[in-house]
């Protein structure tokens, strides 16, 4: 099923597009450390982060580690992951650009 997701588009305000390319996915618990950063000093920080996610990611894009190695921004989605709510395992797709 990861495979037939499509880009993720984001629309500024004055009318840029951004397409983001669907990278990996995992699940973790909700409160997952690594997802919890929004920031870093440099491009090469952030792929580096991109790694970690990549070696725990249960599913992944045939071209990801190019994709991570070339990413300039990414962009990561969460939902959760069961039906019941208050649940504590979230799903996380992780979008490159």
């Amino acid at each position: 099923m990861f495979q037939t997701l499509g880009s993720a588009n984001i629309e500024t305000v004055d009318n840029h597009v951004f397409r983001f390319k669907p990278l990996c996915a995992l699940r973790v618990e909700k409160n997952y450390e690594l997802v919890q950063r929004f920031e870093w000093p440099d491009a090469d920080e952030m792929r580096n982060w991109l790694s970690l996610i990549l070696d725990q990611a249960e599913t992944k894009a045939q071209t990801a580690q190019e994709d991570a190695h070339k990413a300039r921004q990414v962009l990561t989605l969460a939902t959760c992951s069961n039906a019941v709510a208050g649940q504590q395992e979230r799903t996380l797709i992780v979008f490159s650009r």
